[in-house]
């Protein structure tokens, strides 16, 4: 009994160890933005692991649709990547979406708006 007990553990872990790691997709909070006003987006991403990792960053309005060209970046540890986003894309509630082998621990999201060199708006992701 104890050598089947053994032998499913054995197989369980072994499963566990060798499942390759799932893209997620973690997003900023909505915060409004209107290119119109002056107004740009900020979106930023701080690794906080020991890892680099690979990301793709996409602006979502209310409607889920994408505003904003993909764009795939590697950061490393303890690196921001920080992008600004203006124009005609930057109207009404947005988010940051950023999709790649990440988790809420290993990095942590902000989307700010930006309508003047000294003003900055930030509301900090999951």
């Amino acid at each position: 009994m104890r050598t089947i007990v053994s032998l499913a553990a054995a197989t369980v872990m072994s499963l566990l160890v060798a499942t390759p790691a799932v893209a997620a997709t973690l997003s900023s909070p909505p915060i409004y933005a209107q290119a119109s006003q002056g107004e740009s987006l900020r979106c930023m991403l701080t690794n906080l692991g020991k890892k680099d990792v690979e990301i793709t960053r996409r602006v979502i309005d209310a409607d889920g649709t994408s505003v904003a060209g993909n764009l795939v970046r590697t950061v490393v540890p303890g690196e921001t990547f920080l992008n600004n986003i203006s124009g005609g894309g930057v109207n009404g509630a947005l988010r940051c979406d950023y999709e790649g082998k990440i988790s809420k621990r290993k990095v942590s999201i902000t989307a700010c708006v930006v309508d003047s060199p000294i003003s900055t708006h930030c509301i900090v992701g999951p």
